[in-house]
């Protein structure tokens, strides 16, 4: 499955969404889905 054009927010919205979290497990998900967006996952 390409899970990079399923994600419709660009990786620095992602990256800014990541940043912007104060709870951990919330930090974690947006980064396994900015990964997901970089294929590096």
């Amino acid at each position: 499955m390409d899970y990079a054009a399923k994600i419709s927010q660009t990786v620095d919205e992602l990256q800014q969404l990541e940043k912007q979290q104060t709870n951990v497990a919330n930090r974690d998900y947006v980064r396994f889905i900015r990964l997901l967006k970089e294929k590096q996952a």
